[in-house]
């Protein structure tokens, strides 16, 4: 059986991604037909594309002395290119995208792989104190993979050398009711479901079900955000032959605090909480994890800004086949060199993030941990709106620390240092719309003159139950 038919050929996944953007679609349209003779709403389509050349001297992500495969550099290409229509009605927000990139070594790659994307977001004002946030997603293609890299972009481990054919699908609902001017409350629920297959047809596969509670109180600069619910998390792991399964309890107390209000450009949030994890086929006793989120930003006008971030939290990694705790530090920020008065942009930006991260199984029996550092900066030219020409350089330095004879889900993973240099030219047609979702991530963000509504799978933003989140990428 083939790479891509093994995996990509299943007709259930394929009518559970064509129910849902269906759905998507139709919700948003029915409502515009409902709405059109009442009010105004105006669509708005927007074209993207990207084209990358890059140079990277640690291909495969492997240590120094490695011969199987070997430590080479090579050049890299990448093109991205992408539509998005969204519909911006009195009483509702509808966006819809597509997205392909596909990626070639120079060396090391005899073709182009392509990845798709997909996706739909909806928020609807049901009622004077109700609101409906929804959104799915598919993901599919072909990616090349690296020996300890971690395909940090997808926050999966484990994963071997060469390529894999992926499938990705993601789905999730929130509920929000006012109680009160001050008090409401929420219920969102998500599912998810992942499957890839390498080149030596070693498959790694996994789905997630999750439901979350809560309750959000406002004062005059201060929201505060007590949650809890459950996740039931389904893994086979890369060449593993059974199944394992952990039942996750999540709890927490969260506080966000904006002194914008008071003409101080500074705006703080703060989270403390729990995660206990339970295995359900395994000898392993239950864990209760701490998990915990600060965050810091300036944010002064037409000056840039300056974020830091610490966080732990418990998130699923489907190709390692065990849920993992996750402890990160990281700083980001940017300064514009060059402002255009007339548009209010800039038209050079610097920016860049570090930071240092460390992983682990959540369980009383882990063996293997890895220390990551990583760094990434640029600059930025927008000679005109919906233009930019941006210089980058990545790094990424890992170290795996394990006990003698470590035979745990992470156990596979190798010491590495990579540094990548990118050329990215990209545009936008029309020079304003919403950016890119990317729906490995399902957390949407602002941009243009669009407000986008809040991620349907974090109460006040974040990266999933119990903190989750991306950045400090390897430059792939």
């Amino acid at each position: 059986m083939s790479l891509s038919r093994s995996l990509l050929a299943g007709s259930r996944e394929r009518a559970a991604v064509r129910w849902a953007l269906a759905l998507s679609v139709l919700v948003g349209v029915a409502s515009h037909v409902e709405t059109a003779a009442a009010q105004a709403w105006r669509p708005a389509f927007v074209g993207q594309g990207a084209v990358t050349v890059g140079y990277t001297d640690n291909v495969f992500s492997v240590a120094d002395d490695a011969t199987d495969p070997p430590h080479v550099s090579d050049w890299f290409y990448r093109l991205r290119a992408g539509v998005a229509a969204h519909f911006v009605g009195q009483r509702q927000y509808t966006l819809l995208e597509y997205m392909a990139e596909g990626e070639r070594y120079q060396t090391q790659t005899d073709e182009i792989l392509w990845i798709h994307r997909a996706s739909g977001v909806l928020s609807r004002t049901v009622s004077r104190r109700s609101t409906l946030d929804a959104a799915a997603g598919y993901e599919r293609g072909r990616s090349h993979v690296f020996a300890g890299a971690g395909a940090r972009r997808d926050q999966t481990l484990g994963v071997r050398v060469g390529e894999r054919a992926f499938s990705l699908l993601r789905g999730s609902q929130r509920i929000d009711y006012e109680v009160s001017d001050t008090i409401s409350v929420f219920e969102r629920t998500w599912a998810q479901k992942f499957a890839s297959e390498d080149t030596q047809e070693n498959t790694a596969s996994g789905f997630e079900l999750g439901g979350q509670g809560g309750l959000e109180r406002e004062w005059r600069n201060t929201t505060g955000f007590l949650t809890a619910g459950p996740r039931y998390i389904s893994f086979k792991q890369l060449g593993a032959p059974d199944r394992t399964r952990d039942l996750l309890l999540d709890a927490s107390v969260r506080a966000v605090r904006d002194l914008v209000r008071w003409g101080r450009p500074w705006a703080g949030a703060l989270e403390v909480g729990a995660t206990m994890v339970r295995p359900l086929q395994r000898d392993d006793r239950n864990v209760i994890q701490p998990t915990a989120m600060a965050q810091l930003t300036y944010s002064p006008p037409n000056s840039g800004y300056a974020m830091l971030t610490l966080r732990r939290s418990v998130v699923p990694s489907f190709e390692a086949g065990a849920s993992t705790v996750s402890d990160r530090v990281m700083l980001a920020g940017g300064v514009p060199l060059l402002w255009n008065q007339q548009e209010q942009r800039p038209r050079l930006m610097l920016d860049g993030a570090a930071g240092w991260e460390q992983s682990r199984a959540a369980s009383d029996v882990a063996e293997t941990r890895f220390v990551v550092r990583f760094a990434d900066v640029g600059a930025t030219f927008a000679p005109v709106v919906g233009v930019g020409v941006s210089l980058r350089y990545a790094y990424i330095h890992q170290r795996v620390h394990q006990n003698d004879g470590a035979a745990d889900a992470l156990s596979s993973l190798g010491d590495y240092e990579r540094n990548t240099v990118m050329l990215v030219i990209s545009g936008m047609l029309p020079g304003r719309g919403p950016r890119t979702t990317h729906v490995t991530g399902l957390g949407y963000s602002p941009s243009g003159d669009v407000a986008l509504p809040r991620s349907v799978l974090s109460p006040g933003g974040g990266g999933g139950p119990g903190g989750g989140g991306g950045g400090g990428g390897d430059g792939r």
